[in-house]
């Protein structure tokens, strides 16, 4: 197998989910999500969506804007716009669907032969790719996995985020060795809200280092 470049750069634990303003955890029951397309934006028209509008998702110049609204308040925020569409109709609902964050159990390594994939206890369930986890458990993740191919991969940073966080990933190689080409590049989580970025990431890299044994 040639070498693979396999990277999921973990730039901060930024999750998907609306994070209170104070702190505190917040009942968004009813609660909406607005798209507003806009006539025109102004520093007034700004300042009355801050004020009205729990939260606003991508703050800008942009003529379009996505906003979380209080049920109370869904009309006034509404009339700003000249068109307001509900992309969320219950953001309570959607936050207690998608569930709270799953800790991470960490791996277990062991293979039945160095030609064969790992059995089912040396990988995390399935359902650990598919929710919230915090930033430690990203990296504790990717150094549990590096350490079950220690001669086929290494962990790397790619520098460091504007807030001086490293930028973490891992290097996983094939039989061409350290350096081979083809390689191959994945990174996740370089935006706001991008949690899944980070999990496809990490799930393309525990097969990836699980073929390197094919």
């Amino acid at each position: 197998m040639k070498s693979l470049f396999l990277s999921s750069l973990l730039l901060s634990s930024a999750l998907g989910y609306i994070v209170p303003r104070a702190g505190e955890k917040v009942d968004y029951s009813g609660f909406k999500v607005l798209r507003l397309e806009l006539a025109e934006k102004s520093e007034k028209l700004e300042e009355k969506l801050e004020e009205l509008a729990a939260h606003v998702l991508n703050p800008g110049k942009s003529a379009v804007v996505d906003v979380v609204v209080s049920p109370d308040k869904v009309k006034a925020v509404s009339a700003l716009a000249s068109k307001s569409t509900v992309i969320t109709e219950d953001v309570g609902a959607a936050l207690e669907k998608e569930g709270e964050f799953s800790a991470y159990a960490g791996r277990v390594f062991s293979f039945l032969n160095s030609y064969s994939l790992p059995n089912l206890s040396s990988v995390p369930s399935e359902s650990w790719f598919t929710a919230y986890h915090p930033y430690a458990d990203h990296i504790q993740f990717l150094r549990d996995l590096q350490a079950g191919f220690t001669g086929q991969s290494e962990i790397i940073t790619a520098g460091s985020s504007v807030q001086g966080r490293a930028l973490t990933g891992i290097h996983i190689w094939g039989s061409g060795g350290k350096g081979s080409k083809p390689a191959v590049l994945f990174h996740g989580t370089v935006h706001a809200r991008e949690w899944i970025s980070t999990m496809v990431g990490v799930h393309f890299s525990n097969h990836a280092a699980a073929l390197t044994r094919v």
